[in-house]
């Protein structure tokens, strides 16, 4: 197989071309997504090595006292999904 892209890096399976995504754009000032994304309400994924051998009740305690006394106030309702990275 001949590389089309020589002066780009790519995977061998776009023939050296770098992978072009057309739902997503990088620009000099962002990235633009040209899909619909949908967001959960109330809700919060978050991924970390910290957890790593921690039981989800410790997680999660570590996840409210991040927020630092914000439950209650600025924030009523969370669902949180921890785990390791």
């Amino acid at each position: 197989t001949s590389d089309r892209c020589p002066n780009e890096p790519g995977p061998a399976a776009e023939q050296g071309c770098p992978r072009v995504y057309q739902d997503v754009e990088v620009t000099s000032t962002g990235i633009v997504i040209h899909q619909t994304v949908y967001f959960e309400f109330n809700r919060a994924v978050i991924r970390s090595e910290a957890f790593t051998g921690k039981t989800r009740v410790a997680q999660h305690q570590m996840v409210y006292a991040a927020l630092k006394g914000r439950m209650g106030e600025q924030l009523h309702a969370l669902a949180l999904d921890t785990g390791p990275k």
